[in-house]
């Protein structure tokens, strides 16, 4: 398998290159295939033969390019799941990655869209038209601290009056290792600055991972990690709407991963007066959750939440034939915990704080065994 290294029109001689770690796994190890590369560069040609106008052409080039797809597209992100690469070093990849596309393209697209990317050194990705939440990049000028800006989109009316309530009672508790840091919100803009974290969501680790046990105590342990930060909330008050895999994060840290609860569009005070609710198809808790005698929204209903997520885990794993779980007393008993998370008469639910209990237990159980084999 070619590297990088041997195509990359920016790297120069092997023998010229810096020490360091980037350089060092760079040239030993097959980080990024250059078939990685011409893949995606494949698919470039492909969608711009789909484009008319010139500028239309030159802006889905420019946006491919931008670090945030390649680091989506390129195969980079795989790798850091895989432990080939950190975040740190993902950039210098990214840059890499970005020459060698280039040099791919060159002669095989319009001769002026490639003056305009030839010397590109670092693109940020440009928010497509429509899209309602944009992300980007801030920094905090008094703390020099980087920071994620999040414009929330259209919450209604009704939510848009009760989340400043709940970040204000978030915003007074001492900070919690597995939820996200809101360091300021505008209201009336509806906008929010996080702390920034080195973190994706459980849907992308998934999405990359290759149904390992491994992998499979990881996913366990990042949605047990986010059920801690859900009984951190509900001990505080609060109930988080519109928890799911793609808000589920997960935060890659020196030898571990820990789980974190990030998107808070939906934080509303226990006991609120809810006409409506924020949840994502599939997600939505039964009538008997909406439809209380109250009338309020109530903790029970991100116990619904998470057993959903449970069971969408499980689903990925039983389907793969190469993956078994082995354990049968261990499985059988996650396999009971989804279905009394997603009870549909929340009366008869099992709670949050054991819930969380349950699933470390088990995930205790797992670990045990596999040493044993």
């Amino acid at each position: 398998m070619h590297r990088i290294e041997t195509f990359s029109p920016d790297m120069g001689s092997i023998k010229d290159m810096p020490d360091h770690d980037l350089e060092k796994k760079m040239v030993s190890s097959d980080v990024i295939s250059q078939a990685d590369v011409k893949k995606y560069a494949d698919y470039i040609i492909d969608e711009l033969k789909l484009l008319k106008n010139s500028s239309e052409k030159k802006a889905f080039v420019i946006d491919a390019l931008s670090d945030t797809k390649i680091l989506n597209e390129a195969e980079v992100k795989k790798e850091i799941f895989k432990g080939n690469l950190d975040f740190d070093e993902a950039e210098g990849v990214i840059k890499r990655v970005r020459q060698a596309l280039i040099e791919q393209l060159k002669g095989k697209i319009d001769e002026k869209i490639y003056l305009v990317i030839k010397n590109i050194k670092k693109v940020k990705a440009s928010p497509s038209s429509g899209r309602e939440n944009i992300i980007n990049q801030l920094i905090d000028t008094d703390s020099g601290r980087e920071k994620i800006y999040k414009n929330q989109g259209h919450l209604g009316e009704e939510h848009a009056r009760e989340m400043p309530e709940a970040f204000a009672v978030l915003n007074k508790l001492p900070p919690h290792p597995n939820v996200v840091s809101i360091k300021d919100y505008d209201p009336t803009n509806q906008r929010t600055i996080y702390e920034k974290l080195k973190m994706h969501s459980l849907k992308e680790f998934l999405g990359f991972s290759d149904r390992s046990r491994k992998d499979f105590l990881i996913s366990l342990k990042i949605l047990k990690d986010c059920l801690v930060g859900g009984v951190y909330l509900a001990e505080n008050g609060l109930v988080l709407q519109d928890i799911k895999l793609d808000n589920l994060g997960l935060v890659m840290e020196e030898k571990s991963a820990k789980g974190v609860l990030f998107d808070l569009e939906g934080l509303v005070k226990e006991g609120t007066q809810k006409g409506d609710r924020l949840y994502s198809k599939g997600y939505r808790p039964p009538l008997k959750d909406l439809l209380n005698e109250e009338g309020v929204i109530k903790a029970g209903e991100m116990v619904y939440q998470f057993g959903v997520c449970l069971q969408e885990i499980l689903k990925l794993y039983e389907d793969n034939p190469a993956f078994e779980i082995s354990d049968s007393k261990a499985a059988k008993k996650l396999e009971d915990l989804s279905k009394k998370m997603i009870e549909p008469d929340p009366e008869n639910r099992i709670g949050l704080p054991e819930a969380k209990a349950e699933l470390e237990a088990i995930v205790s159980k797992f670990e045990i065994f596999w040493r044993k084999l």
